[in-house]
């Protein structure tokens, strides 16, 4: 995966007159990819052909019990496209696995053959992808699985599995949701679930600016920018600084008063990621193009206004986002 080249950031200059330093540090382009709305072939062209350019990834969501790859993986694979793959830890049936089971899994177990499963079969996918054991732990859709103690326990003897079976074409990344980065409830604390730097690759995000109206017709929360939303998170990651950075997902609604609020905020958050320090250490990006079901009207797909499309193609077509999962 892309890593903030360190080469460059040791080189400092000093002079003797002035006593200033100077630090230059060098990064690659981002890889800058995408959930189409569903993650089909299909989907997946739509979404290119209105933006004007080929992603670099597709973001994937599987059950545990899911066949991987399916058609629609392979078509991406074989189109030059890499994942970013959830593994939910929950059937197909809608019954949701004990991650203290996952965690006490041993060889010769169901669970444990399922692990080993899931191995053979990114192993096979044969390509760089990213992969994230159950996305967002720390939200009431995972939580009937178990406590932070438990997921941090059933991730740990995931990834065990996964190295044990020799699987290197993955980049484990860790995935939680930015607006449980604040003080609340320790079940929806997001550092609870974390697993410790030597069982992950990259720290991964989901942020959205939710202005959006809930079904009885008040606003679920204030206008945010993507910096805004993210800082706690920065917080988070700062005391872990040796870990590259993921947005898994971002997006925007629209603001019904200010018709160019949307566009303004993409183009914002296409500038967020050249700041020097911290933000240099984020290696790929995912924008959530589809509508929210939990409020009225919250659109955040890319083309909800012809001013929101215009912005993200601008976004999309720099060459800083011209980055490959590798």
């Amino acid at each position: 995966m892309r890593r903030v080249l360190a080469a460059l950031t040791a080189a400092v200059i000093c002079t003797a007159t002035a006593g200033s330093v100077r630090a230059a540090t060098l990064v690659d382009p981002m890889a800058f990819g995408a959930f189409p709305g569903v993650a089909t072939q299909a989907a997946t062209q739509d979404f290119e052909a209105q933006v004007g350019r080929s992603i670099a990834f597709v973001r994937v969501y599987d059950r545990w019990n899911d066949t991987f790859p399916n058609a629609q993986t392979t078509w991406m694979k074989n189109t030059g496209h890499s994942l970013f793959l959830s593994i939910k830890t929950r059937y197909k049936s809608g019954v949701n696995i004990p991650w203290a089971d996952i965690a006490a899994a041993q060889p010769g177990s169901t669970l444990y053959v399922d692990m080993q499963r899931w191995a053979s079969q990114i192993k096979s996918y044969g390509i760089p992808i990213y992969v994230t054991f159950n996305h967002e732990p720390d939200t009431s859709n995972s939580q009937a699985s178990g406590t932070p103690e438990q997921y941090v326990a059933a991730y740990r003897n995931f990834i065990t599995v996964m190295r044990a079976e020799g699987v290197t074409n993955a980049t484990w990344a860790w995935t939680t949701a930015a607006r449980n980065y604040g003080l609340g409830k320790p079940a929806q604390y997001a550092p609870n679930y974390y697993p410790g730097d030597a069982w992950v690759d990259v720290i991964a995000i989901d942020a959205y600016n939710i202005y959006c109206q809930t079904k009885t017709g008040t606003w679920a929360n204030p206008w945010r920018s993507l910096e805004t939303i993210l800082a706690p998170f920065m917080a988070f990651a700062a005391n872990h600084p040796g870990i590259p950075l993921v947005v898994a997902e971002f997006g925007t609604s629209e603001d019904p008063a200010l018709p160019n609020a949307k566009a303004n905020w993409i183009t914002a958050a296409g500038e967020l990621f050249k700041q020097p320090g911290e933000y240099q250490r984020f290696e790929a990006i995912a924008y959530w193009n589809t509508t929210s079901h939990n409020y009225a009207n919250c659109d955040f797909k890319v083309g909800s206004s012809t001013a929101s499309l215009k912005a993200f193609k601008a976004v999309a077509a720099d060459p800083f986002y011209s980055g490959k999962v590798s």
